[in-house]
């Protein structure tokens, strides 16, 4: 097998490389171990720059979704962002431990010297990291924040509503939800996007073990749990569920409505669930409401998201079989089940809002729940206007998901209307 070279280079011979260039299949095979660096970075006989290695004996068949870059950066730049390096050490699936650039696409580094290729790797987009000084708590929930404005402004405006005691969590609980939500869509691979998942679920075990997480959604979490008594029960039940729906086939269609709406509670009630946690609220009517309001924002959420799957994946996923079957959208070849792709059908619109009233029903009965609801427990449930200004945008547009008025503004509205909303059910004190 071959090996390591002397000290001071690393080699990696030809044969073990797979013949194509593809990013995806550039993956070790075969390094043993030879201790810690630094060693130099040679190409084509010419030194440029030291790197801190920590060569480990790995052999992968098949390769999985997973490798470090080698890059080119100064000694000061080494201890800042090592960190992200020594947590996917802990998967025993990493074969160089050196400088990741997180926020890069995948690409294929290949360094050549006059033997034949030196240490080829592949730069993975693993996590969203972002240098913070000191990596201090502050600027960790100041990056959960940042994250829950760019990539879920609605459930951002509800919550700076909320009580600056629970308003931390919050974020940190949302801002995790960002992450493991975008984890399949910020990749072309969707093999990368488990990978991300399953290094999130791994972090929740190694966070509720008080271990150090080097990453800003992580530090911010452990700091919540630390101060709050936190289930860890529903934070693995939302990375769960998505790992769940990641191993699916790209074919598969939920059997049911009711399998629609498991989803919906594991991945949006779950935090809502939290939040009434870290605000120490025990109130069975308000988690109660929670579960329905979790689940008509879900409901609603998906049927929003079926355009983006539609012309991501070629197919329309989460309407349940028995309803598209109901309208006559099932159709069978081959032994595989499709929805029919016609945008502007009438039965698609009618199966769109045969969820939809289910997700209208969910609202209804978590209203009906406001007057045992503790008083405290009220601002934590302001999702409830948002599942309204959602369904309120479809029953505008006739329920077709793909009417353009619906990815306008928020959920379909303007900002400042929604805004509005909110702040008039925050006054009033109800949801």
């Amino acid at each position: 097998m071959d090996g390591v070279g002397s000290v001071g280079k690393v080699d990696v011979g030809a044969r073990d490389w797979p013949a194509r260039s593809g990013a995806e299949e550039a993956w070790l095979v075969g390094l043993e171990h030879r201790g810690g660096g630094p060693f130099a970075v040679e190409e084509d006989g010419r030194r440029v720059g030291d790197q801190i290695f920590d060569l480990l004996s790995v052999s992968f068949q098949p390769p999985p979704p997973l490798s470090v870059c080698v890059s080119e950066c100064p000694p000061s730049e080494w201890e800042r962002d090592s960190f992200l390096c020594r947590e996917m050490t802990s998967w025993g699936t990493v074969a160089v431990r050196s400088w990741v650039r997180p926020w890069e696409s995948v690409e294929s580094l290949v360094r050549r010297s006059q033997s034949g290729p030196l240490l080829t790797v592949t730069i993975g987009t693993i996590m969203n990291a972002v240098p913070t000084s000191g990596n201090s708590i502050r600027a960790a929930f100041s990056y959960c924040v940042q994250q829950v404005r760019s990539y879920d402004y609605h459930h951002y405006l509800c919550l700076l509503l909320l009580p600056t005691s629970m308003r931390k969590a919050a974020f940190a609980f949302r801002a995790f939800n960002v992450e493991i939500a975008r984890a399949m869509d910020v990749t072309s691979d969707p093999r990368v996007g488990l990978m991300r998942l399953l290094w999130w679920q791994e972090a929740i075990d190694k966070i509720f073990a008080k271990k150090l997480v080097e990453q800003p959604v992580a530090r911010a979490l452990s700091a919540v749990i630390s101060e709050h008594k936190i289930s860890k029960h529903w934070l693995k039940r939302s990375v769960e569920a998505r790992i769940n729906d990641a191993n699916k086939d790209e074919s598969y269609i939920p059997a049911s409505i009711a399998d629609l709406e498991k989803y919906a509670e594991d991945t949006v009630s779950t935090f809502l669930y939290l939040t009434l946690q870290a605000g120490g609220i025990q109130s069975t009517a308000a988690d109660h409401a929670a579960s329905h309001i979790g689940k008509a924002n879900g409901l609603l959420l998906l049927l929003k998201s079926l355009p983006y799957h539609a012309g991501r994946t070629g197919r329309i996923p989460y309407i349940p079989a028995e309803v598209a079957e109901k309208h006559g959208l099932l159709v069978t070849e081959n032994g595989r089940s499709e929805i029919r792709m016609d945008y502007l059908n009438e039965q698609l619109s009618d199966a769109v809002f045969e969820v939809a009233s289910i997700a209208l029903a969910h609202l209804r009965k978590a209203r009906e729940l406001a007057p045992t609801v503790p008083v405290g427990a009220v601002p934590v449930l302001l999702p409830a206007v948002a599942a309204q200004v959602l369904f309120d945008s479809l029953e505008r547009s006739h329920f077709n998901v793909f009417d353009p008025r619906l990815g306008r503004g928020v959920l379909g509205v303007s900002p400042l209307w929604y805004q509005l909303k909110l702040k008039w059910h925050s006054w009033r004190n109800n949801y």
